[in-house]
């Protein structure tokens, strides 16, 4: 009996965690990028600030792109022969994304008028670096370069194998 409610309640567990609400995404902690440009805490909050307000200025292009994608897919799926009605499509989901690009780039030139001389400079040190990326992962493919750590806490491939979990009490005799 013991068992039959044990295993009952082990089947139970993972559909009480699937009715449990979801915390909106946090952002992501920026300590490296906070030490590197020496950004104030404000200034950091800030940052954060203009990124959400990014994200809600774009948030109804996203959905429209979604929603224009998705008819896009219905009609090619259809075999639709309607040309102009497709071509419609691609030109506004082109169009959407020009708009996301300039607020982005709006975006941008907020988030940079925060920085001072120093960090300005910084940063377009930070964004020559930035480029030679896809040269540094061709390189790492090939083994002319070692693959960065992981950072502390990471997962998933590229990490490092974590030891195996055993369960039950502690054992002392190894």
């Amino acid at each position: 009996m013991k068992i039959r409610i044990a295993a009952l309640v082990c089947l139970a567990l993972p559909l009480l965690a699937q009715n449990t609400p979801q915390q909106p995404p946090q952002p992501p902690p920026l300590t490296e990028l906070k030490a590197y440009l020496t950004l104030t805490d404000s200034q950091v909050t800030q940052l954060q600030s203009l990124v959400q307000a990014e994200r809600q200025a774009n948030q109804p292009r996203v959905q429209e792109i979604n929603t224009k994608e998705q008819q896009l897919r219905t009609a090619l799926n259809n075999n639709s022969n309607d040309a102009a009605a497709l071509g419609r499509l691609l030109i506004d989901i082109q169009a959407l994304r020009r708009q996301i690009t300039t607020t982005a780039e709006n975006f941008r030139t907020q988030a940079t008028a925060l920085l001072n001389d120093t960090q300005r400079t910084k940063l377009r040190a930070l964004d020559e670096a930035s480029k030679l990326a896809p040269s540094i992962r061709q390189a790492v493919s090939v083994n002319l370069l070692a693959p960065p750590a992981p950072p502390t806490g990471a997962s998933g491939p590229g990490a490092p194998p974590m030891a195996p979990r055993r369960f039950g009490p502690p054992r002392f005799d190894e």
